[in-house]
């Protein structure tokens, strides 16, 4: 709607200005494009303490070896954006030499994560071959 020959800023939804609505799209698209894969994340303390035996005998082991010493893995997740299918991928693909995985915690609160994606799941990788799932 023209006020004094000037566009009203209220007008109809066909009045916005271009270049707004471009600008709009292009922000619309950068935040779909955001990642929605679960990504890792710093471990809880508590995880960190339940490897540190595997860490603080190194002298008498030798170096913490990631291919065969337990570690723990954490991932942030969203339940409206990510399957338990895709969690678990992402897990498995991050433990070495098809370790196992055994589930050792979650949160939701002060946890890293991002705000799309909320959710920290934490496993501890440990040597062995993965047990068959009980949901297949």
């Amino acid at each position: 709607m023209l006020e004094g020959g000037r566009l009203h800023r209220f007008g109809p939804v066909s009045m916005v200005h271009p270049r707004r609505a471009l600008l709009f799209a292009v922000m619309a698209a950068a935040l779909a494009a955001c990642s929605s894969r679960p990504f890792v994340v710093d471990p809880p303390s508590e995880a960190m303490k339940a490897v540190e035996p595997y860490l603080s005998d190194a002298s008498e082991r030798g170096p913490f070896d990631y291919n065969s010493d337990p570690r723990p893995i954490a991932l942030c997740y969203s339940t409206q954006l990510n399957t338990l299918d895709e969690v678990m991928e992402r897990a498995r693909t991050l433990c070495p030499n098809d370790g196992r995985l055994v589930y050792f915690s979650e949160d939701s609160i002060v946890n890293g994560c991002a705000l799309l994606q909320p959710h920290r799941v934490t496993f501890l990788c440990t040597p062995g071959p993965q047990p068959p799932s009980p949901y297949e």
